[in-house]
């Protein structure tokens, strides 16, 4: 009987250990999948931005992309960096010397999950601007057979203007006015980590955040580790009551994880997503609030 017992847990144990490497392959195989193909549905005419620090893109460059970073687009004062410039149409004019016009597809490389979402707050710059294919991805799933093309636009395109981008962002007066007047169909989102929303880490801020009535999603549940935006998180949204008919906005410290996220809302489907790109900075500073 102690054989026969002895031999049946084995056996047991045989097909529990099956099972649970079954569970375990398919998420090497979508890893290794996505490593794969990521290079594999660029087209000839897509122009690759290096969204990394100066730094990372000299000591680690990836040839056929230019280094262009999110806060180029931004106004210089310090309480209002997260801020669009008023006129972007030289930037625009940038862009396209580069070869991007509102049909070009770009990709942009940096960090994601590594980063502070400077990626795809370049990505929500370009697409607000009026750039309809934008992807963000990891610059470490790019492929040999990529870095040896060297693609790159020769040739500037036609100029372009940028698209009206106020229906994209939250002034500050105006976001003070939603949080004194809620709206049911307003929905706020606070996209930074867990702790700085719980107050015990208020990183580059000059005083202690107030409460906006927002509810918190870490920034990084919207992305995966690989640069694609993360589909699921639509159906966990809907759970809580983040639905694509209602005005959802974002905010983070400096708009740059709110960005991304608005960005990564937009490639879901959502229309009614609107930026607080000064972020809590911009509301606690005193200058911005003599404006």
């Amino acid at each position: 009987m102690m054989q026969k017992f002895v031999f049946l847990m084995m056996g047991f144990m045989t097909i529990n250990f099956t099972l649970v490497g079954c569970q375990i392959k398919p998420t090497r195989v979508y890893e290794s999948a996505t490593k794969k193909t990521a290079s594999q549905k660029f087209s000839p005419e897509t122009v690759f931005l290096d969204a990394r620090s100066p730094f990372e893109a000299a000591t680690a460059p990836i040839n056929g992309a230019t280094n262009i970073q999110w806060s180029e687009f931004t106004e210089r004062e310090i309480h209002r960096s997260g801020n669009l410039e008023g006129d972007l149409y030289p930037q625009a004019r940038r862009l396209a010397r580069l070869g991007i016009t509102p049909q070009t597809p770009v990709v942009i490389l940096g960090k994601v999950h590594l980063g502070n979402g400077e990626d795809g707050r370049l990505a929500w710059t370009l697409k607000v601007m009026g750039v309809r294919d934008v992807r963000v991805l990891a610059a470490d799933q790019l492929t040999e057979s990529l870095s040896q093309s060297e693609q790159k636009v020769e040739k500037s395109a036609e100029l372009w203007k940028p698209q009206d981008m106020e229906v994209f962002v939250v002034s500050r007066r105006e976001f003070v006015q939603r949080i004194v007047k809620p709206n049911p169909q307003v929905v706020i989102l606070d996209v930074r980590t867990e702790s700085e929303y719980l107050g015990k880490r208020e990183v580059g801020l000059p005083k202690k955040v107030p409460d906006v009535g927002a509810m918190n999603i870490p920034w990084t549940e919207f992305f995966r580790p690989t640069g694609e935006v993360e589909s699921g998180i639509r159906d966990q949204l809907a759970v809580v009551g983040v639905t694509s008919d209602k005005e959802i906005l974002i905010i983070s410290n400096q708009g740059i994880r709110s960005g991304a996220v608005a960005f990564a809302l937009m490639e879901l489907g959502f229309k009614k997503v609107r930026n607080v790109s000064g972020g809590y900075l911009e509301l606690l500073s005193t200058e911005a609030g003599k404006r």
